[in-house]
C-alpha cells in the first residue's frame, strides 16, 4: 500500500468514526467495514515500522469483537428478574455500545497520532 492510499484509508476511517460516533447506535454494517479497513491499516502501519512507540500500541490492540457478549453480574441478574427479563435487554445494548464506542475511539486517535506523524515526516 503506497503512502497515497494509507492517507485515502485515513480520511476514510475517519470519516467513518465521526459518522459512528456521532449516531444513536452504532450500525453492524458500517462497523464490519470499519473493521476489514482498520486491520489493513495496522498492517501496513506495521510495515512502515514508524516508530517502536507506534508499533507497540498497535500491536497491543486487539480486534473489535464483533459478536460481543456483556456478561451480567450479580446486581444486574437481580434487578433482571425483580423487573420480570425487561432490564437485560436494555443493559446489554448500553454495554455493548459503550465497548464499541470505546474501541472505535482508541483507534480514532491512534490513527490519527500516526496520519500527523507521516504527514511531519
Amino acid at each position: 500500500m503506497t503512502l497515497n492510499e494509507l492517507n485515502q484509508h485515513f480520511i476514510d476511517l475517519n470519516y467513518q468514526t465521526s459518522r459512528m460516533l456521532k449516531s444513536e447506535k452504532i450500525d453492524q454494517d458500517y462497523l464490519n467495514n470499519y473493521c476489514q479497513i482498520a486491520t489493513s491499516v495496522e498492517q501496513t502501519i506495521l510495515t512502515l515500522s514508524l516508530s517502536p512507540e507506534i508499533d507497540s500500541e498497535i500491536t497491543g490492540l486487539h480486534e473489535i469483537d464483533l459478536g460481543f457478549t456483556v456478561k451480567m453480574g450479580i446486581v444486574a441478574k437481580l434487578v433482571n428478574v425483580l423487573s420480570l427479563g425487561s432490564y437485560r435487554k436494555k443493559y446489554q445494548e448500553k454495554k455493548r455500545e459503550k465497548y464499541f464506542r470505546t474501541e472505535i475511539q482508541k483507534r480514532k486517535m491512534l490513527y490519527n497520532y500516526v496520519e500527523n506523524r507521516l504527514k511531519l515526516s
